[in-house]
């Protein structure tokens, strides 16, 4: 929709690059597109914060890092079904299967336009990200260490 401009942020290698903006180029939205590549970790809560939509469609994702890191900024996100991704978004974000690009696609489009469901992902997504602290994992990963050390 040309009434948005579509933000790909993140490493992406030249081969991947010339691929993409082939895509990006027969899909008519080259003027609403920006590659913008890799982001500062500094700057990448901004990124979340201003957002629109954060899409987030991986294939296999070892935790789903980025999605609690969108959703504890507030950004409405979308993502997939795929590895853990569920387990992290919960109800915190709009999850679509990870081959379903007509389904990714459907999701945007919704999401896009309701002022109420962003508002209230917004919201939610906060909550559920919150559940993810750092201090928490540390105390996990020694509790974990120490369990392994006793048993070894």
């Amino acid at each position: 929709d040309k009434e948005f401009d579509l933000v790909l942020a993140g490493a992406i290698y030249h081969g991947d690059k010339r691929r993409l903006l082939s895509v990006i180029v027969k899909s008519g939205v080259s003027n609403t597109t920006r590659i913008i590549g890799f982001v500062d970790q500094e700057d990448v809560a901004a990124f979340y914060r201003s957002c629109h939509v954060h899409v987030f469609p991986s294939k296999y994702e070892g935790f789903g890092l980025p999605v609690a890191e969108a959703m504890a900024c507030g950004a409405p996100t979308i993502a997939t079904t795929a590895s853990s991704i569920p387990e992290v978004a919960g109800d915190g974000a709009i999850l679509v299967p990870a081959s379903d690009c007509e389904a990714l696609a459907t999701a945007l489009r919704s999401l896009a336009y309701d002022d109420t469901r962003r508002a209230e992902l917004r919201i939610e997504g906060p909550k559920v990200a919150s559940r993810f602290q750092w201090r928490e994992c540390a105390k996990q990963t020694v509790a974990a260490y120490r369990k392994a050390l006793l048993m070894g």
